[in-house]
């Protein structure tokens, strides 16, 4: 069994904190957690956290990168089944809506899913600036064509989801946030993000004694707006989930169900097995390393669309030379099928001979009676008939060759028995009468073209020189209520811009 690492960035404002994660059976397992304190200068500290994960090898490592949440926005759009505006519509004119009114570019990303019956577009929209320094990271660490970048709220999510217990009671998980930068508060269904908020950058959640930490009511404000959103009971929010540093401080939890009322613990006692201590510092990391290990990827990517493509280049060159590999295989294998069924036609044909060999010499003891005359007779009608037509459709082409100008294009040119479904059949048991033929001396003949000229103007020139042609009697166009219906050939030349001609020749038979 192949199993494949990922590496889980958090970026903070004065530490990075790294997990590295692989799945098996199904199950996460973290295998190393870290940290290193960052200064605040921005090239110390890309120097700084380039050197670090080199030195813990975690370079060579696929990575994940998050978005902190102030410099994204999570919007969710319930999308009616049936409804007139496409996703890529919605994309476009909520992507439009939030760059109007903040001026700033974003990088955008979406995911269509259903949940509790209903089908919602997850909307991801980054300001360009931040995916920006979170794509140079990446380049620094050599990962720009197999690392990824996500929002940082879903990451917490699903750290959240891939620890949680099993068997839990249904509805709504809220996970919080609590670092030094600020805030974050996002709430899911199952393994979905529906809602998603960052708070003050200065969480306060020390309060004198008896009265509300202002945080708590910021989040419990959060759950009105999402209840508010979603008021259906299958959303309704069971549990809350606390993580980041700010989470271990005293009274912290106690706080938080107290201003919602709702059960609060933090994500070291909702995971099933923490697999290291204080696992809440390390909660949004081992949610980016999740979303890479997710099956079909992290849902939503905010990397640049060129880091993107070339990602996705380097993950299917393995299957491109599978697939080389099983090409070269399959020739070899319908080229020596092919060289058995020549072995076999060859043997086949040799034995044939033999048998042709004793019919001709049968045939010549029977020698040829008038039974055989007459059959030879019937059967060489058909061809009787060709040579005829043949010298009519001879001069018929010969005529529109010379009268045809040459913007003008023939698609079809048949008899007028052939043209108008007439059956052949019928004209033979009539007396052997030609196909082409509409009375004694002459016969009719459709050329069927196209012209670019609106005004028909070189079709008109055609038709004149027809009659200038030798064995052309007469030559019109076809009236519109005898036209052949064909809608494949409209289906063709629906794009040119050219218009159907039909002309009806009547020519003199030889």
């Amino acid at each position: 069994m192949i199993h494949r690492e990922m590496v889980g960035l958090d970026l903070g404002s004065h530490s990075a904190k790294v997990v590295r994660a692989m799945r098996i059976a199904g199950q996460l397992i973290v295998r190393e957690s870290d940290w290193v304190h960052l200064p605040q200068d921005t090239s110390e500290r890309r120097r700084l956290l380039t050197a670090f994960m080199t030195d813990k090898d975690y370079a060579d490592v696929p990575c994940v990168v998050g978005v902190p949440g102030k410099d994204m926005m999570l919007n969710v759009v319930e999308v009616p089944e049936g409804g007139a505006q496409s996703i890529a519509d919605i994309v476009t004119s909520e992507q439009d809506r939030v760059e109007g009114l903040t001026e700033e570019d974003t990088a955008v990303d979406h995911v269509v899913f259903r949940s509790a019956g209903h089908r919602y577009l997850l909307l991801a929209m980054a300001r360009a600036d931040a995916v920006g320094r979170a794509a140079s990271v990446l380049s620094d660490l050599g990962e720009e064509d197999v690392g990824d970048i996500v929002p940082g709220s879903m990451a917490l999510y699903r750290a959240v989801y891939e620890l949680g217990r099993k068997g839990v009671i249904p509805g709504g998980t809220m996970c919080v946030d609590i670092g030094h930068a600020g805030v974050e508060v996002v709430v899911g269904r199952g393994s979905k993000v529906l809602f998603s908020r960052c708070l003050t950058n200065e969480p306060a959640m020390g309060a004198e004694a008896g009265t509300e930490s202002p945080l708590a009511g910021e989040i419990a404000a959060c759950l009105e707006s999402f209840h508010a959103a979603f008021p259906t009971p299958a959303f309704a929010v069971k549990r809350i989930i606390l993580s980041g540093g700010g989470a271990l401080a005293e009274g912290v939890v106690d706080d938080v169900a107290k201003a919602t009322g709702v059960e609060a613990v933090c994500l070291g006692q909702w995971a099933r097995k923490a697999p290291m201590g204080e696992i809440e510092r390390y909660g949004r990391a081992i949610g980016l390393a999740a979303c890479g290990l997710r099956r079909g990827g992290a849902g939503i990517s905010l990397l640049p669309r060129a880091l993107r493509e070339s990602r996705i280049l380097r993950w299917q060159k393995q299957y491109w030379a599978l697939s080389a590999l099983a090409l070269v295989g399959l020739v070899l294998l319908l080229a020596g099928g092919a060289f058995a069924q020549l072995r076999w036609d060859r043997e086949y044909l040799r034995l044939r001979q033999v048998e042709l060999a004793g019919l001709h010499a049968l045939d010549r003891k029977l020698g040829v009676t008038e039974n055989l005359n007459e059959q030879l007779e019937l059967r060489i009608v058909p061809f009787r008939t060709a040579v005829e037509n043949a010298d009519v459709l001879r001069i018929a082409m010969a005529s529109v060759s010379k009268a045809k100008h040459p913007d003008d294009w023939l698609s079809l040119f048949a008899d007028a028995d052939a043209y108008f479904g007439i059956s052949s059949a019928d004209d033979f048991s009539d007396g052997g009468r030609s196909g082409v033929s509409d009375g004694a001396g002459f016969v009719s003949v459709i050329v069927e073209g196209y012209t670019p000229v609106d005004d028909f103007s070189t079709v008109g020139q055609m038709i004149e020189r027809l009659h200038e042609q030798v064995g052309v009697v007469d030559a019109d166009l076809l009236g519109d209520e005898r036209l052949r219906n064909d809608p494949a050939r409209d289906e063709r030349w629906a794009d040119t811009g050219c218009s159907l001609f039909v002309i009806e020749m009547t020519l003199e038979v030889p």
